[in-house]
């Protein structure tokens, strides 16, 4: 696993997503929503199933909706994941504590899959005109 720098007495895991949108071009897109939200033109955030929705007022009349969403694991390689996670106690104990175990993607390693973005092609979204109805 790597060694993530953390920065301002953050989580691993969050830096972890700072340094994945640092690295590809959702950089600028989201330095865009960012400077967008600040002054409130973010309308509504939604958390639908493994998509976050975002309803955004643009320099358009119409507001737009951006969605953002990884592909989920399967039933069966949760449950691979799970397996894995039972067979030591503190993964369990860390989780329940409401704490993200360090070296919680050696487990996912083991299984051959990522709990992170490897590159772009694991990160979707779009962004689609609203209609008023």
């Amino acid at each position: 696993m790597a060694d993530y720098h953390i920065e301002n007495n953050q989580e691993w895991w969050t830096q972890q997503w700072l340094d994945i949108r640092n690295r590809y071009r959702f950089k600028k897109r989201l330095e865009r929503a960012r400077n967008y939200a600040r002054p409130g033109n973010v309308l509504n955030i939604e958390f639908t199933g493994q998509r976050v929705l975002a309803q955004v007022q643009g320099t358009q009349a119409e507001p737009y909706q951006v969605e953002l969403w990884l592909d989920a694991f399967t039933e069966e390689e949760w449950g691979y994941v799970i397996e894995t996670l039972s067979q030591q106690a503190i993964f369990s104990a860390k989780l329940l504590a409401g704490e993200m175990p360090y070296n919680i993607e050696d487990v996912f390693a083991k299984n051959g899959w990522r709990l992170f973005p490897l590159n772009l092609d694991e990160v979707h979204s779009r962004a689609l005109l609203s209609r008023s109805g």
